[in-house]
């Protein structure tokens, strides 16, 4: 189980996700960012034209989410499309590897510079569930 929720801030746009498990993070967390993007992208999940590759390694988990997120950015941008649908995922504490599938657009609903760093901790709570809140400079 994962979700994600957009929650209100004065000049920029926060991100909160809720998983069971640090991969549903990172795919909750990658789905809201492509929802920021494009609005209602994610539901288009059976049109998938592009595919990109991450590789990532940081100083541990909230780090490399958010280094994640912005590799997915710099792709989307890149490749003029919205990369949402994460169908491999290697996660290790400090290392992820995803092949990721996405589909091409012509425009952005909205313009994300980049997530950020300022606030985001990835929390275990004691009910064992994940939670971050993520904040894009847009």
């Amino acid at each position: 189980m994962r979700n994600f929720k957009l929650l209100p801030h004065t000049a920029d746009t926060r991100l909160q996700v809720t998983a069971d498990s640090m991969k549903e993070l990172f795919k909750g967390a990658l789905e809201g960012m492509s929802e920021i993007l494009k609005h209602e992208v994610t539901k288009n999940t059976s049109n998938r034209e592009v595919v990109t590759q991450a590789n990532i390694a940081a100083n541990d988990s909230t780090a490399l989410l958010i280094d994640f997120l912005n590799e997915m950015l710099t792709s989307d941008i890149i490749e003029k499309g919205i990369f949402y649908d994460i169908a491999e995922l290697d996660l290790k504490d400090t290392q992820v590897m995803a092949k990721v599938h996405g589909v091409k657009t012509s425009s952005f609903d909205e313009d994300i510079k980049a997530a950020t760093y300022h606030g985001a901790d990835i929390r275990k709570n004691e009910a064992g569930t994940y939670q971050v809140t993520i904040l894009f400079d847009v």
